[in-house]
């Protein structure tokens, strides 16, 4: 099924050609993309629910979106956004994921200052089961600090609501910061972020707080005849829950690593292959959570 899938996609690449004329694409309110690929994870889980299965599969993972841009200019803009996932695993498929987002981003300026807010709405299916429905709002602000760093912050809420285990519906408050650094002419960057979550559930025994550190470097490469773009990133999470988890017997406690490296080579102006390799060392005094597990995925992705 994945062998068939990619290459029916491989071809679609090949015939593809844009009938746009040259320079209508900056008037084009649309932006769309898709991909498919396949993904082989050693240790398939679903980290919402601390359900780990110790088993590898192979995945055909199948991804797109679409971005409407309802006003463009620099006093106001407006864009409406959809995105879709799936992953079907060949033999756990009571793991297969499909999600639905929809969203909204509005942006502004006010002086020195970037403004902006972000809505959107999720509903995922687990095992084709209904599974978690999902409401994010994030209002951000943003300004240079010199020529070379750029500063922003903001405030995230998020609901959640389990449709199977309801005993886990939340709702979080979060701020972040992040620190951009450019270099190689605005062509590369460093981002540090810092962010700091508090998710009250419905039973108090899922109640945590959490700190997250991550790193990224984002650079295009030389390679051949071609420029990639590289991507590297290492995150540290941890989470202090704050009531007796009764499995254990004590309260929980979680730490994650997480490095994850990524080449986007083009084939064209619209198609690229993608190479994702994640490694993730969870540590946890929860069994079910306390695992390694390593992903690797290739794909082709078409955009517009």
């Amino acid at each position: 099924m994945i062998a068939r899938m990619l290459i029916f996609f491989a071809v679609g690449l090949a015939v593809y050609r844009p009938g746009l004329a040259v320079g209508a694409e900056k008037e084009n309110p649309w932006k769309v993309s898709g991909s498919v690929g396949v993904q082989f994870d050693d240790n398939v889980n679903t980290s919402q629910v601390d359900d780990t299965s110790g088993q590898g599969d192979k995945a055909t993972i199948i991804e797109g979106s679409g971005l409407y841009k309802i006003f463009d200019s620099k006093a106001f803009g407006l864009e409406a956004g959809y995105d879709y996932y799936q992953s079907l695993f060949e033999d756990l498929d009571g793991f297969d994921l499909q999600s639905h987002s929809v969203s909204l981003f509005a942006s502004t300026e006010l002086a020195s200052l970037d403004l902006s807010a972000f809505y959107g709405y999720s509903r995922t299916l687990l095992g084709r089961n209904d599974f978690l429905s999902f409401n994010n709002f994030q209002p951000m602000v943003g300004f240079s600090a010199t020529d070379s760093w750029y500063v922003s912050a903001s405030y995230n809420y998020q609901n959640k609501n389990f449709r199977t285990v309801q005993e886990r519906d939340a709702n979080v408050h979060a701020g972040a910061v992040d620190n951009f650094f450019f270099f190689n002419e605005a062509k590369s960057f460093t981002k540090f972020t810092y962010r700091l979550q508090n998710e009250n559930t419905r039973s108090a025994e899922f109640d945590f707080l959490g700190h997250y550190l991550k790193a990224e470097l984002n650079t295009p490469v030389k390679l051949f005849t071609v420029v990639p773009k590289l991507k590297l990133s290492y995150q540290f999470s941890f989470k202090d829950y704050r009531s007796v988890t009764l499995d254990i017997g004590s309260k929980r406690l979680d730490k994650r690593h997480a490095g994850k490296a990524s080449l986007e080579t083009p084939l064209n102006e619209h198609a690229s292959v993608n190479v994702d390799v994640e490694y993730i060392r969870a540590l946890s005094n929860l069994k079910s959570s306390d695992f390694v597990e390593k992903v690797g995925t290739l794909s082709l992705k078409l955009s517009y």
